[in-house]
This record gives structure tokens, C-alpha cells and sequence, in this order.
């Protein structure tokens, strides 16, 4: 797991000071967990712009003992569209940082900066561009996933889910008819792979065996295979729950002779897209609602 560190969060506000407490509790926090502090090499900008002499050279000393991302290939004409506008070298930079988690570069990006805070969360990122203290939030929550049984995905009728549940209040939010669906997928005896946490489901992936005449256009294949709910729950996001099950799809149609898998994905969902791309996913197709199709073959 690479977290990037934003300037703002390691190098202190006064010349001479010493981390603030949160700051170090985030790092023990990513020490604990193995991870790997890195930071991107646009920041070096950021630290050179500053006026005050000698806290511009223990800025850059401190941020030369960490390993670096490279900047990616995108100009800003590219960088616009993805991530929004740029009127300031320090949105140059900011876009740069997305850009490393866009491509799977970075796993976490955790900055003080409320505007590149923003952007991110503009752009659907709010799950991995985090605040030090929303960082600290998420990355403790990571121990569940690390140490607890039930990291495992379990292959479950959908008949034996609990729709009390509340990762699926949001399923109805955004799809009204969802509990007259589920009951088709019941009767139709459909399954599910489920993640749970102390009696909750931390994670809930709906699939079923489609031919060619069912699937939606554009997907390929004679067996495809559907995943037609993806949910991961408030309290597990930030713990690559949605990559398992991802993985975990890939490797059932792989080993089930399946032609290809798909799904659709609202248009805010874009850490979802996103990941789904760095997977060897791609976008085959748009709804009139506006939902992307991707899958992968």
C-alpha cells in the first residue's frame, strides 16, 4: 500500500518545529500498517517556491528521504479534463498528485490542502484523498481488514442476504425498484459474494451467468458474466475491498470459462471506473441515464 504525502502534512508550519501530534500519529499509523510513505516529485515545486532561505533547505532535505512518484505524461490540456481547471501552478501540481492515484500509482493521497481536498472530492477521490484526520480515521479501520476473518469472500445464495442491512439503503436510494429486483434474483436463485464485519456486510457483490442475447450492447462473448451489484460499506471504504472483489471476479470467470464480465457504473463512481480501468476493464457503452457500461474480456 503507497500513501502519498502531500508537502503540507510533513513539513511543519514553523521553521524549526516538531511534527504536530496527529501528523505523527498518522505515521505511526502507516508504519504499522507496512505501508509506504512516498511523496510525488512535482511537490518539489512547491517546497522551492518558498522565500525563507533556510526552511526551503530543511524542506527539501526532509522530502528527499522519501521515495518519489514521477510526474505523469499528461499536459495540462489533459490534465483540465480529467481533474478540472488549472489557474495556478499550484493546480498544476495539485492535478499531478490525482493523477498519481487515477493511475493506480498511489494507493492514498493525504494532504492538508483544502482546495486540492476539494477537487478530489469533486471528482469522486473523496475515498482516497483524505485529510490527516480522515486519514487517521480510514487507515485504523484498515485492521479489520488485515486481521479479521472475515476478510474472506464468501459465495452466498441470494436468498440468505439480509436486506435489513444498511448497505443496502443507499441501493435504494439510487434504484427505487431495487427490492422488487432482488426478489427476481431470488426466485431466479442468483448469488452473491459478501464481506462481513462483526454481523455487517462490509461488502456485497450481486453476479449472474448471462449469454449474449441477455447481455447489455457492446459487452462480447457467449457466457459473460454480470455483476450486477457492487457495494462496499461506509465503514470499509479506503480498504481495497472494492480491488478484492474485482479480483475476485476476474478470477471466478477465468476459472469458470466465462468470455467476458461487466457491469454499469454511475457517472460519480469514478474511483470505481478508475480502478476498474488499472484492472484491464474498459468502457464498452453509456446508458440513457447516463451510467457507464465496462467490462472486460
Amino acid at each position: 500500500m503507497r500513501v502519498l504525502i502531500d508537502t503540507n502534512v510533513f513539513i511543519p508550519a514553523e521553521d524549526a518545529g516538531a511534527l504536530p501530534e496527529k501528523v505523527a500519529s498518522l505515521f505511526n499509523l502507516i508504519n504499522a500498517n507496512e505501508y509506504t510513505p512516498v511523496v510525488h516529485s512535482e511537490s518539489l515545486k512547491d517546497l522551492q517556491r518558498d522565500k525563507n532561505l533556510a526552511r526551503q533547505r530543511a524542506s527539501i532535505s526532509r522530502f528527499q528521504k522519501y521515495k518519489h512518484v514521477p510526474s505523469c505524461h499528461r499536459d495540462k490540456q489533459q490534465l483540465e479534463h480529467e481533474f478540472g481547471p488549472i489557474k495556478s501552478e499550484n493546480d498544476f501540481v495539485d492535478c499531478k498528485i490525482l493523477s498519481a492515484l487515477y493511475d493506480g500509482a498511489v494507493d492514498f493521497v493525504v494532504s492538508e490542502d483544502a482546495g486540492l481536498l476539494k477537487r478530489a472530492a469533486g471528482i469522486g477521490y473523496a475515498d482516497t484523498c483524505l485529510s490527516v484526520r480522515d486519514a487517521l480515521l480510514v487507515f485504523k479501520n484498515q485492521k479489520w481488514l488485515r486481521e479479521s476473518e472475515q476478510v474472506f469472500i464468501s459465495d452466498v445464495a441470494c436468498a440468505e442476504l439480509n436486506t435489513v442491512d444498511s448497505i443496502f439503503d443507499s441501493l435504494r436510494a439510487d434504484y427505487p425498484e431495487f427490492d422488487d429486483w432482488f426478489r427476481k434474483c431470488v426466485r431466479k436463485q442468483r448469488r452473491a459474494w459478501i464481506v462481513k464485519e462483526d454481523g455487517n456486510y462490509a461488502g456485497i457483490v450481486i453476479f449472474n451467468e448471462e449469454n449474449a442475447a441477455d447481455a447489455d450492447a457492446g459487452v462480447v462473448g457467449q457466457k459473460v458474466l454480470k455483476l450486477c451489484t457492487f457495494k462496499v460499506a461506509e465503514f470499509a471504504r479506503g480498504s481495497r475491498l472494492g480491488e478484492l472483489f474485482l479480483r475476485k471476479a476476474l478470477w471466478f470467470a477465468v476459472n469458470n470459462e466465462f468470455d467476458s464480465v461487466y457491469f454499469t457504473a454511475y457517472p460519480k463512481q469514478t474511483a470505481l471506473i478508475g480502478l476498474c480501468m488499472s484492472l484491464g476493464f474498459e468502457v464498452v457503452g453509456e446508458r440513457d441515464s447516463g451510467k457507464k457500461r465496462c467490462h472486460a474480456t
